[in-house]
């Protein structure tokens, strides 16, 4: 678990990662960066960038949404946090 909350209450699961899926966590960093008119990257966005293409590495996964949330930015300068963690399941 990242980031928990002292006042939360959480329920344990499972989930097995077929061939092919991707496990992506992020801080609010990722969705909620700007654009200069104001509007924020969003979780649909980042949605549609994640089922866009078969991902073949972590790595990969991690520095294209970077990429593209810099892009949509506008520039490199960061007011929150960006963290993300990428599982690829190749086989």
């Amino acid at each position: 678990m990242l980031g928990p909350s002292a006042d939360a209450l959480y329920e344990r699961g499972y989930v097995t990662l077929e061939p092919g899926d991707v496990l992506l966590g992020y801080t609010d960093g990722i969705s909620e960066a700007e654009n200069p008119a104001g509007d924020a990257y969003g979780v649909e966005r980042l949605r549609d960038l994640l089922l866009g293409k078969a991902w073949t590495s972590a790595r990969d996964l991690v520095e294209s949404v970077l990429a593209e949330v810099d892009a949509y930015v506008g520039s490199d300068q960061r007011v929150d946090d960006q963290t993300l963690v990428a599982v690829v399941r190749r086989r």
